[in-house]
């Protein structure tokens, strides 16, 4: 990866992010229309940049802040972006968009069209995204796409046919435990080792003993920050109207039983895919399996990325149109923060 992922760095898709030439308001109050023309997005979903803020930074866009636009090669490609949140009737940002003083526009939900229009009605968010406040939370960008690789730290005991054994001893062919189809034959198998010097926001998750419930899991389990783990029971009904979902799990970070490990220097990531994405047991935690997002694509070495290429020709052809379908829905945002307080 070329880009050293720092502090207040957040990766958005190609989409996300463009340029305009003009914007106005027609109307007021209620009726008031924002009308923003010439957008052109700078790529793809699956093209990623970073957007990092480093002046006045906070969780919120908002006017006197500067940030950057980086590229997945490391370079700037605009700087001094200044938002607009309060602009045009304060229809210059809402829950998922804002406009940069500099011509630059960000949408979470995708710049789709040259001519994007904003109303009042457009303040209040879509599902999973924003909390209906008006203004873009910077950790609702953080949860627009999938930052980084899910997996499991070296050392994570897993569920399989010859009973327990490390995720980073598995190989292609194994059998694994899976929620949803019982044995499956492990596809792929690829390891990422992290500097946590660099990229100290990367360092796993810790789910102690018992944190989500009786032995689940039976003893300590580390996962990556965006390696989405299976909630069920009361808060899962409460938050979100599911019996169970996916939540990342930098999102049941509570100070307690649940910890990320800052003070590691270092750790091994362990990715393992199958045909589908699965649901797996390790140690009574259930979670997922690597799940081939752009970003967690992007983000494996390029050795690593063309194995997974060989063994996935089709994720290289058809990108997005080939990913698998979750094993379950997924809580994102503003709702998945909640679950800190539930865990």
């Amino acid at each position: 990866m070329a880009v050293e992922i720092t502090e207040n760095m957040y990766a958005i898709s190609g989409d996300m992010i463009g340029t305009y030439t003009s914007a106005s308001l027609q109307g007021n109050g209620e009726d008031a229309v924002l009308t923003v023309s010439g957008v052109e997005a700078l790529g793809t979903s699956e093209n990623i940049y970073y957007l990092e803020v480093y002046q006045n930074a906070s969780d919120t866009f908002t006017n006197g802040q500067f940030w950057r636009l980086i590229n997945s090669d490391g370079n700037v490609v605009a700087d001094y972006m200044n938002p607009a949140h309060d602009a045009y009737q304060d229809l210059g940002a809402g829950d998922e968009h804002v406009l940069f003083q500099n011509g630059y526009i960000l949408d979470l939900g995708g710049l789709l069209d040259s001519t994007m229009v904003y109303t009042v009605d457009d303040e209040v968010a879509t599902q999973n995204t924003g909390n209906n406040d008006g203004l873009l939370q910077v950790s609702d960008v953080a949860d627009a796409v999938d930052e980084e690789a899910v997996c499991f730290a070296a050392g994570t005991m897993m569920r399989t046919a010859s009973g327990l054994q490390a995720v980073e001893d598995l190989s292609p062919g194994d059998l694994v435990w899976t929620a949803d189809h019982g044995m499956q034959p492990v596809r792929w198998v690829g390891k990422s080792r992290v500097d946590l010097t660099r990229a100290p926001d990367l360092a796993p998750i810790e789910i102690q003993k018992g944190a989500l419930g009786a032995d689940a899991p039976s003893q300590p389990v580390c996962v990556s920050p965006q390696h989405r783990v299976l909630v069920t029971g009361h808060s899962v009904e409460l938050y979100a109207g599911l019996e169970e979902a996916l939540v990342p799990a930098h999102r049941l970070v509570n100070g307690g039983n649940i910890r990320q490990k800052t003070e590691m220097t270092e750790v091994t990531y362990v990715h393992v895919m199958f045909n589908r994405h699965e649901l797996l047991d390790s140690c009574g935690l259930v979670s997922e399996s690597f799940y081939p997002g752009a970003t967690a694509v992007s983000m494996l070495e390029q050795a690593t990325r063309d194995e997974l290429f060989r063994i996935f020709p089709h994720l290289r052809l058809f990108g997005d149109e080939a990913r698998p379908r979750l094993a379950r829905a997924e809580i994102r945002g503003r709702e998945a923060a909640l679950f800190s307080n539930a865990a």
